[in-house]
């Protein structure tokens, strides 16, 4: 709807666009689905759902963009090429709250080792509240990487949180230092524990291969300690 200011305001159903050209800040969006190729000056999404370019496809905003706590980003991937997941590309700052969405399409398998540039701007404001993501095989996990200039997806190991191909002690000291996924979550804690000793360069991500008894005990040991610690504190 078009007022006679030429302000737009759209608040529910779906938008789709080739170009929408707002240098003056006339599009009043506060709800419903937008895909658009082009946006022209600052986008603001408070509460609206953000679906890039066609299935999949890239909206690119010339300007800044900010994602409100109840607004939506909505990606779909097809394969691990640029050309077959969706991407924001932002040529200003990116201010990012609310959800961020993974979706699925053309039978895709996502596999250890895929990576995703989802989103890249020229700076970083936030982190995305809640994530929802589609179900891997046994023993990968998703990994939001937030970079200085965008968003990196990852497919990684559960448990390997320093993203160098295995599980072992140093992911525990990361997990311990409240960095993983969830940080100091019990999920998080209990992906490390059940896949402990998984090297992908020897053994399939399904196969947990132990690494020697002593370094888990000493793990084990400082598990202990940090437990105790945090109950005598609390």
């Amino acid at each position: 709807m078009i007022d006679q200011t030429g302000r737009m305001d759209f608040s529910r159903g779906m938008v789709y666009a080739g170009t929408i050209n707002d240098p003056h800040g006339r599009f009043n969006w506060t709800g419903g689905t937008l895909t658009v190729g082009t946006f022209i000056g600052n986008l603001s999404n408070p509460s609206g759902n953000l679906v890039p370019g066609t299935s999949p496809g890239l909206t690119e905003v010339i300007g800044d963009y900010m994602q409100g706590g109840s607004a939506l980003l909505e990606i779909e991937l097809c394969g691990t090429d640029p050309l077959q997941y969706d991407r924001l590309l932002i040529t200003g700052m990116a201010t990012l709250s609310g959800t961020l969405e993974i979706q699925i399409g053309d039978n895709f398998i996502p596999s250890w080792g895929n990576t995703f540039d989802i989103l890249t701007s020229s700076a970083m404001n936030g982190t995305f509240d809640t994530q929802s993501f589609p179900s891997l095989s046994d023993g990968l996990q998703w990994f939001v990487d937030y970079q200085t200039t965008g968003v990196r997806l990852l497919v990684s190991l559960a448990g390997d949180f320093d993203l160098d191909g295995d599980v072992d002690g140093n992911d525990f000291l990361i997990w311990q230092r409240g960095e993983s996924p969830n940080p100091m979550s019990a999920f998080d804690l209990a992906n490390w524990k059940a896949y402990f000793g998984t090297d992908i360069s020897r053994t399939t991500v399904s196969t947990s291969v132990p690494e020697p008894a002593a370094w888990f005990m000493l793990m084990s040991g400082m598990m202990a300690i940090f437990f105790r610690r945090d109950a005598i504190v609390s």
